[in-house]
Parts: structure tokens; C-alpha cells; sequence
């Protein structure tokens, strides 16, 4: 379909993913001002979801190898 032919909920998927492609390139910028590793706020978001998280269960939920999480 063309763009002019799209579902009103396929544009608003496609709006939905642009603004949230923008956010991201946002909160990167700003984390590098700051010398914070992209990685440090993925995984202190997991640890402000589930407080006393174990190192192990971490690293399974951010998909990172066990000894970056616990360095």
C-alpha cells in the first residue's frame, strides 16, 4: 500500500516507531555527554524493576554475559 492508502493504525505504528527511534538517538546523546555506558542504563533499569535482583537473573534479562554485569 501506499503511504496515502495506510490504515490510520499503521500510521500511527509508523509514528509510534519514529518517535520512539528519536527518543532513543536522544537519551543516547545525553548519556554520552555524561560518559554513561548505554549498557549501565539498561541494566539499572531492570535493577529499579526488581530491586535485589540477583547478578545471575541480570545477566539472563539484559541478555549480557554474566561478567559485565557484575563489574
Amino acid at each position: 500500500m501506499s503511504p496515502n492508502h495506510e490504515m490510520p493504525h499503521e500510521m500511527l505504528i509508523d509514528l509510534l516507531r519514529e518517535v520512539n527511534r528519536g527518543i532513543g538517538k536522544y537519551v543516547q546523546e545525553i548519556l554520552a555527554e555524561h560518559d554513561i555506558p548505554v549498557t549501565n542504563m539498561i541494566m539499572a533499569r531492570q535493577i529499579g524493576k526488581a530491586p535485589g535482583i540477583t547478578i545471575s537473573a541480570l545477566a539472563r534479562k539484559t541478555g549480557m554475559a554474566k561478567s559485565h554485569v557484575s563489574n
